[in-house]
């Protein structure tokens, strides 16, 4: 029933702009913004109405929220310790795309000899 409303099938009559609902032409405010909300935890999207709307998950996760209010504490108390932890986070991902770089690195010279 929202399909023509979704796919953004406006028609512009006049100075109007109207969208067909349920074989009902209604007007539309161009400052018009629609927001589905769902109770359901993991709630099941056909991949049409995926297509045409943008999904986005604010779940929260027991982990995740552990994770961000130990960031806060540690922030809060030692701020040398988030400073070194975010130093190893940094070298962590650091070390990581070296890694990849010499991977990559050692198939092409594998690929070429």
């Amino acid at each position: 029933m929202l399909d023509p409303l979704l796919e953004k099938q406006f028609e512009r009559k006049g100075r109007n702009v109207k969208v067909k609902i349920s074989d009902t032409d209604l007007d539309v405010n161009e400052k018009f913004i629609l927001f589905m909300t769902s109770r359901l935890a993991n709630p099941l999207f056909s991949p049409e109405l995926a297509a045409k709307t943008t999904i986005i998950d604010f779940t929260v996760t027991q982990i995740g929220l552990e994770q961000q209010l130990l960031g806060i504490l540690i922030g809060k108390i030692e701020k040398k310790l988030e400073d070194d932890l975010t130093a190893l986070q940094e070298e962590v991902t650091l070390n990581k795309k070296q890694l990849k770089d010499g991977e990559e690195m050692l198939l092409l010279k594998l690929a070429t000899a």
